[in-house]
């Protein structure tokens, strides 16, 4: 380049990022304009103009005007031309006008090639349909000479109408022929680098006997199909789930020329059969915890009743001692049969207000017993009352402290934390604002990778193999059911924390400020429906020692039947009711309080007692038509106190 030319840096610029850009543009006009606008503010240039083809300007305006051919070898794609209103100002860009003309003429050779590739590829797409069509009338002219070749044209009506399974065909010694993009999608291969391998290197097939399921098409003669299922794993080492069916290709004298392979993905079907299998799993254990609960509830009941009763009557202080201290084991007997109800129930929480630190200080210890694994409590002092479900929230304690002992390959120490936080506005996605009570719960294991994290609370997810992947999604669950929000946060190598928030509640505890217990003592008649007659014998005494008549009744129609004997004044003798919901083979206390109601008015004191809450109406007995409910096992003092309240 003549360095004499005093040139002008931005311009150069403008002329280099033309030279950028004409090559993103869209099309051969697009070039030209652009170009145009972009030369126009170059020094010297007055005015510039295009034409499109190879054509040339007929009449140049003024013999200042500047035409530049937008040429590659010999073809013409079209021109530029420049008035210029100072040559000598230009002469400099003379060249660069040039060079860019050239690069002009390669996107547009670029562009027209393209366009010749569709061309010809729409004339080839022609060319198939018409030899398709040839082929098609061909095979109706000859429809009447391939009746042996009926079974095969089945099959291959098959293949057409399953066009999105993958489909691989290979010649007699299994090389492939062909792969359709369906096999191209699963096996991960393109079809122009496995056309002509082996069919055992591009399609890896895992069938569920442990064979790899190929063959070639001779050793098909006697196989004429093979259908099976197996797993398959792609270029990149990824497994899918297929059904797989394997046919013999034959040609029209009838001889095995190859075979077909079509194989459809079958992961999802498969995924979901399993999870629907484990759900009904489930189910049936939820049941049978439900039923396990409910007898061993009853069973319970008996045990403690009759253990109490023993209690009372005793005079020697060495049995009453002992009695005492059997006695002692009934809560956690109790607390056993509460996990099985919570496991099997799903249902409502039946809230009660209270103090969390008990419970949660329990759960912990509990979870960690046997174990070689420290738990260290900081717990606030003026920790906020909450309504809560004692048997859920023990859960939930006892499912995170038992990932996280899990997660610290049973050796560390676990912290424990419970503060009083105020949300406000904004502050959480899912929590209005309120006053909360936060637990925390904090391990120093390995941590939950990110890959995972978000996946934690979804049921069946678990990372190890005898893992149910049910605690934590029960556990977010029932916090869920609460009000509440747990969340997580974790680091790897560094542990884990789950956060639970449950709201503060300004109601006063039960036991806040209550006079000294004592046994209630009344007068009427109680009656009693149970399908157990040890439950019948104890519920009547405990109610005899409180100065009640106690009426006993296997089967709801019994009590019906036994109210529709008695007097009007006899009738008004009857203050309430202990009714089992569970009657198998009858109607229990839900079926029958309808008609109780009607027959004995509001008055009636109508309790609903159940080892088995599988519904509503032992959180919500109320909505049931009941006065109050009682869940078994229970003791003397309990039904007291639910005398005294409803009965004093």
């Amino acid at each position: 380049m003549n360095t004499s030319y005093n040139l002008d840096n931005e311009a150069l610029t403008k002329i280099l990022l033309l030279q950028n850009m004409i090559g993103q543009l869209p099309s051969e006009r697009a070039v030209f304009e652009f170009v145009a606008r972009g030369v126009s503010y170059l020094p010297g240039v007055a005015a510039v103009d295009f034409l499109l083809g190879n054509t040339g300007f007929e009449n140049s305006p003024t013999p200042a005007a500047l035409t530049y051919p937008v040429q590659m070898n010999n073809e013409i794609f079209g021109y530029v031309q420049l008035q210029l209103n100072d040559t000598a100002l230009f002469e400099g860009y003379r060249a660069y006008i040039g060079n860019l003309c050239f690069m002009m003429a390669a996107v547009v050779q670029r562009f027209r090639r393209a366009e010749a590739e569709r061309d010809r590829q729409l004339e080839l797409e022609r060319r198939v349909e018409q030899r398709t069509e040839e082929l098609a009338l061909q095979i109706v002219e000859t429809q009447s000479a391939m009746n042996r070749l009926e079974e095969q044209k089945e099959r291959l009506a098959v293949t057409l109408r399953s066009i999105e399974d993958g489909v691989i065909t290979t010649d007699n010694k299994g090389r492939i022929l062909s792969l359709n993009r369906a096999a191209e999608k699963f096996t991960g291969w393109r079809a122009t680098d496995a056309i002509g391998l082996p069919l055992s290197r591009v399609y890896r097939l895992q069938l569920e006997d442990g064979n790899t399921g190929f063959t070639t098409a001779e050793a098909m003669t006697d196989s004429p199909e093979l259908l099976s299922q197996g797993k398959l794993t792609d270029q990149d080492g990824h497994e899918l789930i297929v059904s797989h069916l394997m046919s013999p290709i034959h040609d029209h004298n009838s001889q095995q020329v190859g075979l077909v392979v079509v194989f459809r993905d079958i992961t999802r079907q498969m995924t979901m059969r399993d999870r629907l299998e484990r759900i009904a799993r489930l189910d049936s254990v939820g049941v049978l915890a439900g039923g396990i609960a409910h007898d061993f509830n009853n069973l319970l009941s008996g045990l403690f009743g009759y253990l109490e009763m023993a209690q009372n009557t005793s005079d020697i202080d060495e049995i009453r001692s002992l009695l005492n201290k059997t006695s002692s084991v009934y809560e956690r007997a109790k607390n056993l049969t509460g996990q099985l109800l919570t496991f099997s129930r799903g249902g409502a929480p039946v809230l009660k207000t209270g103090n969390l630190e008990k419970v949660v200080r329990d759960a912990a210890s509990f979870a960690l017993s046997g174990a070689n694994v420290s738990c260290e409590f900081d717990i606030a002092k003026d920790l906020w009352h909450v309504a809560f479900d004692e048997h859920q929230i023990a859960q939930v304690i006892d499912n995170i402290v038992i990932n996280a002992k899990q997660a610290m390959a049973q050796s560390g120490r676990i912290q424990v934390t419970m503060r009083n936080t105020t949300m406000v506005a904004r502050n959480h996605d899912t929590l209005p604002a309120d006053e909360y009570v936060q637990i925390s719960i904090q391990d120093f294991g390995q941590g939950i990778p990110d890959s995972i994290r978000s996946r934690i609370f979804d049921p069946f997810f678990t990372t190890r193999k005898e893992g149910s992947g049910l605690g934590l999604s029960t556990s977010h669950s029932i916090i869920q059911k609460h009000g509440g929000a747990i969340e997580v946060e974790s680091r790897p190598s560094e542990g884990t924390t789950f956060h639970i928030f449950l709201r503060a509640s300004n109601a006063t505890p039960k036991s806040a400020s209550v006079a000294p217990a004592r046994f209630h003592v009344g007068s009427g008649t109680v009656l009693v429906l149970d399908d157990e007659a040890f439950l019948r014998d104890i519920s009547s005494a405990m109610l005899k020692s409180m100065g009640y008549h106690a009426v006993c009744f296997s089967d709801g129609p019994e009590v019906l039947e036994y109210l529709h004997s008695l007097s009007d004044a006899d009738r008004g003798k009857v203050v309430a009711g202990l009714f089992d919901l569970t009657i198998p083979g009858g109607s229990g206390g839900a079926e029958i309080v309808d008609a109780l109601r009607q027959m004995l008015g509001d008055r009636f004191v109508a309790i609903a007692a159940s080892g088995y809450s599988a519904g509503d109406v032992m959180s919500n007995p109320m909505e049931f038509g009941f006065t109050t409910s009682l869940p078994k096992p229970f003791r003397k003092k309990n039904l007291s106190d639910l005398l005294n309240k409803y009965l004093s």
